[in-house]
């Protein structure tokens, strides 16, 4: 575990890096978990459950196990299984990921919590007849030593304003990673941005 010692995002810039207050949210409630365990990343068993409170709804979990293991989601809230419009708890991440960008995001996320840092991603997705929002997605470690895996908690916040997108004029506006930001959180990021953001 790495030592508190290392961490140069402080508990009051952290949550700057968001904009919507469920991420903003979830990030104090995670500097929480890491000032109780005093390391870079809290420990899972150290993690109360009832400490997300409201956040349970919109919380999204992935298990990684080992460096070329597909991210497997173990828990995810009443919320994001309402915005799914499936249940998806037990399945793998990739299996879950609509249009040809699934092996190029899930290496974004399994670069982030292999690093380990966390991610901040901003993306569009379009439904049908055209409806679109755009999200922000919050990415931060936890690790699991019991397991022996590292997890990946994440939260959402959407844009209350849905906007219409032709998807008939252009099919690649689907869904798409607008903005992806990997963020330090005591051990620096890695060292290459990973290519074309799609």
């Amino acid at each position: 575990m790495l030592e508190r010692s290392r961490v140069p995002t402080s508990e009051r810039s952290l949550p700057q890096q968001f904009t919507g207050p469920t991420c903003r949210a979830f990030v104090h409630t995670w500097c929480g978990w890491r000032d109780a365990a005093r390391t870079v990343i809290p420990a899972r068993s150290g993690i109360a459950p009832e400490s997300l409170g409201r956040l349970m709804a919109d919380c999204l979990v992935m298990d990684f196990d080992g460096d070329a293991g597909d991210p497997v989601i173990r828990l995810a809230g009443s919320n994001v299984v309402e915005r799914w419009g499936f249940e998806p708890t037990g399945m793998r991440f990739r299996d879950c990921l609509p249009g040809e960008h699934a092996d190029w995001r899930v290496h974004v996320i399994r670069e982030a919590v292999q690093h380990p840092c966390g991610m901040r991603l901003v993306r569009e997705v379009v439904r049908r007849h055209g409806l679109a929002y755009r999200a922000e997605i919050c990415f931060l470690p936890v690790a699991d030593d019991r397991r022996g895996v590292c997890q990946f908690f994440a939260v959402s916040d959407s844009d209350e304003r849905p906007f219409s997108v032709d998807t008939r004029a252009n099919p690649a506006a689907r869904e798409g990673a607008l903005d992806i930001t990997f963020i330090d959180i005591g051990a620096g990021v890695p060292s290459r941005r990973t290519a074309a953001v799609g």
